[in-house]
């Protein structure tokens, strides 16, 4: 049984206290952290050792025992590096404590761990549809357009059709106009080209690409638009299409709901940009004041957005310099996550391209913190009456 955290080393919980203050880690990770080593110092309490005097062989016999228990490679590549950084930190601080006494380093001259490897992880084959079942699920979809014959059964149609003829990536497919744009408020990432039955994506590291459609998927697609412009005459219409404005298929439209099947892009009200503000779980300035740093983990949650998306935008906005660890963890300070919040709102609701972004905060910096504190006070003001009406 593990030690409870009462009964752990006291370098051990020192060292736990400095993950937690110092590196602000998680409260999962120190969790993992904690279990981890609360595990290794059984094992040393098991073989009458002491921590300290730990060797390469004891971590060799550990970690095969860890095996033995049916633990997973990962679990104990895991394990392995807890050990490793605990020592690491350990060697350090003894080097540090002896030169300042100015005597030679006597204790842990070297990492009882730095040569042990976990074994090595399987690697599971990706798993993918035979040909049987993605024609399946395309005949399945075109004859329930044909049967139905409505807007969103036709828009499904089109989607699964094209994903299956053209092989595209999810991510792809999301960036698909009806047709090419390419002005200040919108450039098309991908787009159809009704003529020559072709589609242009934009792919893995920003490559863009031409694939050919089948003449199905083809039929699907005019299917679809048609639809699509006997709907735009209602007045109750899902599908809006004015001027410069371009529908794209929506994540909820690939999942395969039912609701806001046309995404609009190209301008927005501002009562329409405060509302997906709002929809952001970053915290008030007040509140990121309490902290100074917060994980690249934390910051991704309150954005809705993936961490390698936050890394895309550090490297394109030299004006994003989060803090970096010695491991290369990203810490973002509240004034980093107010100028997240600008891009957010730059790239996200007002359409900007990355370069459109990049030029009007160079040149309207001052407008563009206006408007984001504009947009933080219509917010703050909606909370505040929503807990009024509540009290009422």
């Amino acid at each position: 049984m593990s030690p409870a955290p009462a009964d752990l080393h006291p370098l051990v919980q020192e060292y736990l206290h400095e993950l937690h203050v110092l590196r602000q880690l998680s409260p999962h990770t120190l969790k993992a952290y904690r279990m981890d080593l609360s595990e290794l110092q059984t094992f040393a309490v098991d073989d009458d050792i002491e921590l300290l005097k730990v060797t390469n062989a004891h971590v060799r016999r550990w970690a095969g025992r860890l095996h033995a228990k049916g633990k997973s490679s990962r679990t104990i590549a895991r394990a392995l590096s807890a050990w490793r950084g605990w020592y690491d930190w350990l060697t350090e601080k003894d080097a540090r404590r002896d030169a300042q006494a100015g005597r030679a380093t006597v204790n842990l001259l070297a990492n009882p761990v730095d040569d042990v490897k976990a074994p090595k992880r399987l690697k599971s084959l990706p798993k993918a549809l035979s040909v049987e079942q993605a024609l399946s699920l395309v005949h399945q979809a075109v004859k329930e357009a044909e049967e139905k014959k409505d807007l969103e059964t036709a828009r499904d149609a089109a989607i699964i059709d094209l994903l299956y003829s053209s092989g595209l990536r999810l991510s792809e497919l999301l960036g698909i106009d009806v047709m090419q744009s390419k002005d200040r408020q919108h450039e098309s990432a991908g787009w159809l080209d009704w003529d020559a039955a072709e589609v242009t994506v934009l792919g893995k590291g920003g490559k863009r690409r031409t694939v050919p459609i089948g003449s199905p998927a083809m039929q699907s697609l005019k299917t679809w638009r048609e639809f699509r412009d006997q709907a735009e005459l209602a007045e109750d219409s899902i599908a809006i299409h004015q001027n410069d404005t371009i529908p794209t298929v929506s994540r909820t439209a690939m999942h395969f709901g039912k609701d806001n099947a046309i995404h609009k892009r190209g301008r927005k009200s501002f009562a329409s940009m405060e509302g997906d503000i709002d929809k952001l779980k970053v915290p008030s300035p007040e509140e990121l004041a309490k902290k100074l740093y917060y994980p690249i983990g934390e910051v991704a949650v309150w954005f809705n957005v993936n961490t390698s998306l936050i890394r895309y935008w550090e490297k394109e906005f030299k004006q994003l310099q989060p803090r970096k660890t010695r491991k290369g963890d990203r810490l973002f300070r509240a004034q980093d996550i107010e100028f997240l919040k600008q891009i957010y709102y730059l790239l996200r609701e007002k359409k900007y391209s990355i370069d459109g972004a990049k030029t009007y905060l160079k040149n309207n910096k001052q407008k563009a913190e206006k408007d984001l504190a504009l947009l933080n006070s219509l917010k703050e003001l909606k909370t505040f009456l929503f807990s009024l009406k509540s009290s009422l």
